[in-house]
């Protein structure tokens, strides 16, 4: 084998490898997005747990929360039962080939829907937004 064709090699696994990890960290978003539009129909809107859990998952996944943009259907305020609720995180991931290239910046987005089941003081939870 020529040491160009192992050099086309190695470089193709690191693009692959870069595209895996991108992906990866798609699907993570897409969990937490579809996880904050649950909560939302379970309690009716956005909570002060479930804000905690965003902050729990940008520090413990390495997501910088200066690059991430939530936005969600029922904030400050629960919505009556019935109603859909929606949950969305768009964030700026850097993407590079190992220390070959600079890194690169790619939207990853990620949406989850629910229908609120909220029953007014059936919880005790204080509503917050984003």
């Amino acid at each position: 084998m020529s040491i160009f064709t192992m050099l086309i090699f190695v470089v193709g696994a690191m693009f692959l490898a870069a595209i895996v990890v991108t992906l990866f960290k798609w699907h993570l978003i897409q969990n937490q997005s579809n996880y904050l539009a649950n909560s939302q129909g379970k309690y009716g809107g956005y909570t002060t747990q479930t804000h905690q859990n965003l902050l729990d998952f940008t520090k413990d996944r390495g997501f910088d929360p200066s690059m991430m943009e939530v936005t969600v259907s029922a904030p400050d305020d629960p919505v009556p039962w019935g109603t859909p609720v929606s949950a969305k995180i768009t964030c700026k991931v850097p993407v590079s080939i190992g220390k070959l290239t600079t890194p690169f910046y790619v939207d990853l987005s990620g949406e989850g829907w629910d229908i609120s089941r909220y029953v007014e003081g059936k919880y005790a939870v204080t509503y917050t937004s984003p």
